[in-house]
């Protein structure tokens, strides 16, 4: 996933040691690296469907996915139902009756 200055595949204590120093350097706790793959998924729920974050994340399980939605905000929840039940969408709903 990371190349290596001779092109090949970094290796995982290179990495390891690279990330920690990036860290140091801009005054962040020491966080496992696993933690930046948390990060991207509990920040991609709340911009794409769940669906595009499980193929950008790689899961086959769509309940894998799913552990992130603990970090999805709510706060346009009662703006998108209220939407849902205007009259205008509503209309959109029903039948076609013809008079």
């Amino acid at each position: 996933m990371f190349a290596g200055t001779t092109g090949g595949h970094l290796d995982a204590s290179a990495l390891r040691r690279r990330y920690g120093a990036a860290a140091a350097r801009a005054g962040l706790r020491p966080l496992p690296f696993h933690s930046l793959r948390h990060h991207f998924g509990s920040v991609a729920v709340n911009r794409a469907s769940l669906t595009q974050v499980q193929a950008w994340m790689g899961h086959s399980h769509i309940q894998t996915t799913a552990r992130y939605l603990h970090a999805k905000s709510h706060a346009n929840d009662a703006a998108l139902l209220a939407d849902a039940f205007t009259t205008d969408a509503a209309a959109d709903l029903a039948p076609n009756v013809a008079s």
